[in-house]
């Protein structure tokens, strides 16, 4: 009986062990999603400073409210990027597996370069209706872009708020 015991566990250890590799192997071999373009910033709120100011960058989180339109285009436009995937992979990395039909909000920290007039989107929260975290995008995921700050943006308002008079 206990030989049986210990056969019954090596093989349950074994059939983990190849489960586990082929779960690994899967994982590494199917491509990322792609993402679609950004939800514009326009519109948003000044939520908190991530980062104090250093001298040339200041880290800011701001948040805004996506209307349905936003929403569709922005889910529309990554089913189409990813036609192998589905809304529920839209999900994949943070563990919600129903289908997505709409993103109520973001949150998105944006690094600030005050002495040359530009800002990267660092990384990106989507949240749904309920304020349950939806779709994480960080910075490795983004392109390592610098855009030109727009005047009268939200982004303008806070380089002038918290960058030197003489930098920005």
């Amino acid at each position: 009986m206990v030989r049986l015991i210990k056969v019954l566990l090596r093989s349950a250890g074994i059939l983990f062990f190849i489960v586990l590799i082929g779960y690994l192997l899967v994982a590494f071999l199917l491509p990322t999603p792609k993402e679609p373009e950004p939800i514009s910033l326009n519109g948003s709120k000044f939520e908190r400073v991530f980062e104090p100011f250093d001298g040339q960058f200041v880290a800011v989180y701001i948040t805004k409210n996506i209307s349905d339109e936003e929403s569709l285009k922005y889910l529309q436009e990554w089913e189409n990027l990813n036609a192998g995937f589905d809304r529920r992979d839209l999900t994949e990395l943070v563990g919600f597996d129903k289908r997505r039909s709409s993103i109520s909000n973001i949150r998105c920290l944006v690094l600030i370069d005050c002495r040359n007039g530009k800002y990267h989107r660092f990384k990106e929260e989507h949240y749904d209706e309920k304020g349950g975290l939806i779709h994480y995008i960080s910075s490795e995921e983004k392109q390592d872009t610098w855009v030109q700050i727009s005047k009268a943006s939200i982004i303008d308002e806070l380089a002038m708020r918290f960058c030197e008079k003489s930098a920005y």
